[in-house]
């Protein structure tokens, strides 16, 4: 009897959100005025999050990095747009594309905050156990040493570069399982070295959204305890407080001094990054509201998915070249908005959440493998762009997860015999 109260309870609480989030996307105008309270429900929708996730393992870790992103999001774009806002952002802020990618992201976080479920068969993750093949690690430590020297632009030292070139990425999944196929200490303490390195080169570069997977990725491989979402919103907070330092001092070449101080103190929860990713989709959307050509665009896309590539197909880029000036980024939402509508955003929100709830409540190798990847890449995929989450964090890690489990166990056959 009590489940079944439970049930309803949780129905009518889902049917309430609903209609709230409905009126708000459906109904109020696209005007500057609609802005707050799209702030003030994705907070309340920050807050389900919270209360649902906070005791569920590595869902906890995901949602957490989710739960911070939006809430800085609310406050920063939706509340105060006005005192955030860069020069080339001020115009677009009270304009019917901006108020649209706002709605378009709350609508993605309420497809996450209804779908994506912890599986309550499932008290705790175990660890999962790889066959220990040391030519696999080899390989790939080989592949780790080139990305380090070739991955990167080392033209500019001290400023902001983003980072464009997919090798340096990829870097990430193969530190992936060269950890977990070669499960010798002496190994991962060569790997902890390397990811030293490997962050180190990102901040000097230019580009600390490479640093931050490669640091996420170790919390993930090396915290053996449950997760706490206290703990990982604090560490949330204090990246965002890291991250503000590192830029910062990119801009003023003083580390530690009382302004450097006063101004992360003063931008607070403020994130560069969300600002021109969000309003880069901004353009993007003020840009397809001038084509026709949106749906063609998509199957372009698809094929870039599988076939590689990708930069001739960035939205952000066309748009640029169009007219519509950003600088990178979009968010995921906007592709799918951009493609098909509303509607677009809730099948492809939906797809993502069923991707997830089975990577996070399954033991065995492969969603191990998949929870790891969508975490890390969550910065990117979520930020940036949809193709980072379906071929970065699902397609590549698959493949590669096919080849050393058959290679493994081709080894492992040929000694039997």
């Amino acid at each position: 009897m009590k489940i079944k109260r439970n049930s309803f309870t949780t129905f009518i609480l889902n049917a309430i959100l609903t209609s709230i989030i409905a009126i708000v996307i459906l109904v109020l105008p696209n005007t500057y005025e609609t802005l707050s309270i799209i702030g003030y429900c994705i907070i309340l929708l920050c807050i389900i999050l919270y209360l649902k996730h906070r005791k569920a393992e590595r869902l906890t870790f995901l949602v957490g990095i989710l739960i911070v992103i939006s809430f800085c999001f609310a406050i920063s774009v939706c509340l105060n747009p006005y005192s955030t806002a860069f020069n080339w952002q001020v115009s677009l802020i009270d304009t019917k594309a901006n108020i649209i990618n706002a709605k378009n992201f709350l609508l993605l976080m309420y497809i996450f905050t209804i779908f994506i479920k912890k599986d309550k068969s499932i008290d705790t993750l175990e660890p999962v156990r790889y066959n220990n093949n040391f030519l696999i690690f080899t390989v790939g430590f080989i592949i780790l040493i080139l990305a380090f020297y070739y991955g990167i632009d080392k033209s500019i030292i001290g400023v902001y570069s983003s980072n464009t070139n997919p090798l340096y990425e990829y870097a990430l999944v193969v530190y992936l399982f060269c950890w977990l196929y070669f499960d010798k200490k002496w190994a991962h303490g060569a790997l902890l070295v390397y990811a030293i390195l490997y962050c180190g080169q990102a901040i000097l570069y230019g580009d600390r959204s490479s640093c931050f997977p490669m640091i996420l990725l170790n919390m993930l491989l090396l915290w053996k305890r449950g997760y706490n979402m206290k703990y990982i919103t604090l560490i949330g907070i204090g990246g965002i407080f890291f991250g503000n330092a590192i830029d910062i001092f990119r801009n003023s070449g003083t580390l530690f001094s009382l302004d450097v101080i006063k101004e992360v103190l003063d931008r607070g929860l403020f994130v560069n990054t969300i600002s021109y990713s969000f309003y880069g989709g901004t353009q993007i959307l003020r840009y397809g509201f001038n084509t026709v050509n949106n749906i063609s665009h998509f199957f372009s896309y698809l094929a870039a998915l599988f076939l590689g590539g990708g930069s001739d197909v960035t939205l952000t880029v066309i748009a640029n070249a169009n007219g519509f000036v950003n600088k990178g980024g979009g968010m995921s939402h906007i592709y799918f908005y951009y493609w098909f509508g509303y509607l677009g955003t809730i099948v492809f929100g939906l797809i993502i959440a069923k991707i997830i709830n089975y990577a996070c409540n399954h033991q065995n190798k492969i969603a191990n493998i998949l929870q790891i990847m969508i975490i890390i890449f969550l910065f990117r995929w979520f930020l940036y762009y949809p193709i980072t989450f379906f071929r970065t964090a699902i397609i590549i890690p698959a493949i590669l997860y096919v080849l050393c489990e058959l290679f493994s166990n081709g080894i492992k056959n040929r000694r039997k015999g």
